[in-house]
């Protein structure tokens, strides 16, 4: 249902095509309300955009709607061989003040919230 919106604003948003995935995101959660991982996904790209109040206010919604939503369960089910794309999710999170960022990566390492940070910085 819908979910190629969800796909291609992930796509987009690893390509740092912001716009046109903050717009995918948009439609997804317009025509599907209940979604918890494109809410994340747009609190990930407002971080990375330096909307910080934006992307806590996403996040508050996502947490209203699904409070037992965590990053690690969506690490664990997106199928992706190499862990950059995850990283850039995860960073995005961080970088608007997102918190609760201590994981596992679907490989079963440990993920801090510190690499990420770091990782992010390095990108900017």
């Amino acid at each position: 249902m819908n979910w190629w919106m969800h796909a291609q604003g992930r796509t987009l948003f690893v390509l740092g095509r912001y716009e046109e995935a903050e717009a995918c995101f948009k439609r997804r959660i317009i025509h599907l309300p209940a979604t918890d991982v494109s809410r994340a996904y747009l609190a990930s790209l407002y971080g990375r955009t330096g909307r910080h109040d934006a992307a806590r206010r996403v996040w508050d919604e996502l947490m209203a709607r699904h409070p037992g939503y965590t990053i690690g369960r969506t690490l664990r089910v997106l199928p992706y061989r190499d862990s950059a794309p995850l990283e850039h999710f995860v960073g995005g999170t961080a970088q608007g003040g997102v918190d609760g960022l201590k994981t596992r990566a679907p490989n079963g390492d440990a993920i801090s919230r510190c690499r990420f940070v770091s990782m992010a910085a390095k990108s900017n």
